[in-house]
């Protein structure tokens, strides 16, 4: 595939695109809360396509290949034709029905995400990321099927995302929904740096890619920090915020740390609430040999339960050194950034800990001690924050850690953990094609079925062939404290 016109030299290394901040459930006024988030730059075909993803809106259900997304390209930028200038004038409804109707928005969320995502993993890991299927694109249907799921196929080389009938018979889009695409495409990233963990193995190896996944998807949202600041007090606009929404108990109920709340709320298990809200798992409680841990979206909780436990108590902790500037509230504006700050630390370290693990067969233990390593190395002094300390104790309530897990030497690893269990079972999640995300427990292998032989049908060309823009900027730098 040739571009129609010469590449541009003077492209920008970032750009901005509009996306749906949360999911459209969410909505501030009336109107569905939007973002705009900056990924990097590069020259885009229809679809959009790019150099790493390629977007083709083929519904295999309805055998409907709809039109593909087009930017205008204009003083050495594209153009985006949902930003918040473009739509400002519309009313509320005619706001919302501008995002949810029209299939080339849900498109553009749909890579925008995506890139995001990767390229907060190249941030981290200072090198370029591979996909975990063959090839530098990734194929992405925001509309493959009409099923309540969403996927990551090795095989097909893409991400799909479902649609379904809501209570309500309106259309819910899985595209849309920030949480469920960040998810799958961490899934994608995952399986080519640690390929083999998507091979039979201990429970905790197949929980690990669903916890993964969900800490990426949950702490990523910290970085918009306008959206943290309107969805702290339900939509405040002061520039001042009460203590009461900024303590542990308040902040775990916030929608912040709820995954897919449309989704959650539309499906007949969870009616009523998030998909999964991972942080509100109750300490101490004996998780690892409960059966219903055993299911790998549900036992990946407890890894969640862990970070995003010691993410509060890190924030909290922080928020303590900020004045009052009124009787019992603070700025909003510090209150946010130092939750993006932690968010930031703790999702690069996350990240950053996936090079310290085993190459297979990983425990709940082995990630958390990785955690702790990486996290040595790179900042020794760590004593001002305690985030090391807080990981360990949050771990120890969350997934029954029956000993404190040392802190490592600046030039050492601790030693693996024990593994909770080796009973091997068939690892069957989104990232391996099951019908997942809080939906009935049937398998569905999409990408054998006809309607998936006829999507792979439309995906058949040859990729894109201009190079990638440079990620210099992106690299990361080691540093002795932390701010």
């Amino acid at each position: 595939m040739v571009s129609g016109r010469t590449a541009s030299p003077n492209l920008p290394n970032i750009r901005k695109l509009t996306i749906v901040a949360q999911d459209p459930l969410v909505r501030i006024g009336g109107r569905i809360l939007t973002a705009e988030v900056e990924i990097p730059a590069e020259e885009l075909l229809p679809g959009p396509c790019g150099y790493r993803i390629n977007v083709i809106d083929y519904d295999s259900t309805n055998n409907v290949l709809y039109d593909a997304a087009e930017h205008e390209f204009r003083d050495g930028t594209y153009l985006d034709p949902y930003s918040k200038e473009t739509l400002r004038a519309k009313s509320a409804a005619a706001f919302n029905s501008a995002l949810l109707e029209d299939p080339k928005f849900h498109a553009q969320n749909a890579y925008a995400i995506a890139m995001r995502i990767l390229a907060r993993f190249e941030f981290a890991l200072g090198r370029r990321c591979a996909w975990g299927s063959e090839g530098h694109q990734l194929h992405v249907a925001p509309h493959a099927f009409a099923e309540a799921n969403a996927f990551y196929s090795k095989e097909d080389r893409g991400l799909f995302f479902g649609y379904f009938a809501g209570t309500a018979g309106r259309p819910i889009y899985t595209c849309l929904s920030h949480d469920v695409v960040a998810h799958e495409t961490t899934h994608a990233l995952l399986d080519a740096i640690r390929p083999r963990f998507l091979e039979p193995s201990s429970p905790d190896q197949a929980a690990f890619h669903e916890g993964f996944s969900d800490i990426v998807a949950l702490l990523s949202v910290f970085s918009l920090k306008d959206i943290v600041g309107t969805l702290l007090d339900a939509g405040g606009k002061s520039p001042l915020i009460d203590q009461k929404f900024l303590t542990p108990e308040a902040l775990k109920r916030s929608v912040l740390f709820g995954l897919a709340k449309e989704m959650g709320q539309e499906l007949s298990q969870v009616r009523g609430q998030a998909l999964r809200r991972s942080v509100e798992l109750e300490p101490g409680g004996k998780y690892m040999t409960m059966p219903e841990f055993l299911e790998p979206h549900r036992r990946g909780e407890l890894v969640v339960a862990a970070m995003m436990n010691a993410f509060i108590d890190i924030w909290v902790s922080r928020l303590a050194r900020i004045g009052f500037l009124q009787r019992g509230k603070k700025d909003r504006s510090l209150v946010v950034e130092e939750g993006a700050r932690v968010a930031n630390h703790l999702l690069t370290m996350s990240i950053r800990a996936l090079d310290y693990c085993p190459t297979t067969d990983i425990t709940f233990h082995d990630y958390l001690s990785a955690l702790l390593t990486i996290d040595r190395e790179v900042v020794a002094d760590d004593s001002k924050y305690g985030y090391r300390d807080s990981l360990s104790g949050t771990s120890r309530s969350s997934i029954s850690v029956s000993r404190k897990l040392p802190i490592p030497t600046a030039h050492g690893s601790n030693a693996r953990g024990s593994s909770s269990t080796t009973a091997a079972i068939s690892i069957r999640c989104c990232a391996t094609r099951k019908r997942c995300s809080g939906s009935s427990g049937r398998t569905v292998f999409l990408s054998r079925s006809p309607r998936m032989a006829m999507w792979r049908s439309r995906t058949s060309g040859p990729a894109t062939a201009w190079a990638p823009t440079d990620s210099s900027s992106m690299r990361p730098s080691p540093s002795t404290s932390r701010s």
